[in-house]
């Protein structure tokens, strides 16, 4: 196994720890116990990443099942604004 996928398992497995052992106490998972991991994607700079997994945290259970379910054109329907507002309601 090449060392970058032995360290993304160790961290991954690290992650999965803290959250089961309640090592933060005040963490949205701690009272919502277990925790099973249901998705997982690789990004080469850990600011993506974060910066993703506080988008996700934003979406609704449709969109996020749709991720989990890797179902991409549900992901970009359920991604349109469907508020009257919306500029894309406008007219010109």
């Amino acid at each position: 196994m090449a060392p970058i996928i032995q360290e993304l398992l160790m961290i991954s497995k690290r992650r999965l720890w803290e959250h089961e052992t309640k090592f933060y106490p005040g963490a949205y998972t701690s009272n919502r116990l277990p925790v099973k991991l249901v998705f997982w994607e690789k990004f080469n700079n850990p600011d993506h990443a974060i910066e993703f997994e506080k988008q996700v945290k934003g979406w609704g259970r449709k969109k996020k099942q749709a991720l989990i379910d890797r179902n991409w054109d549900r992901l970009k329907e359920l991604a349109v604004c469907k508020n009257e507002t919306h500029y894309s309601k406008k007219e010109s």
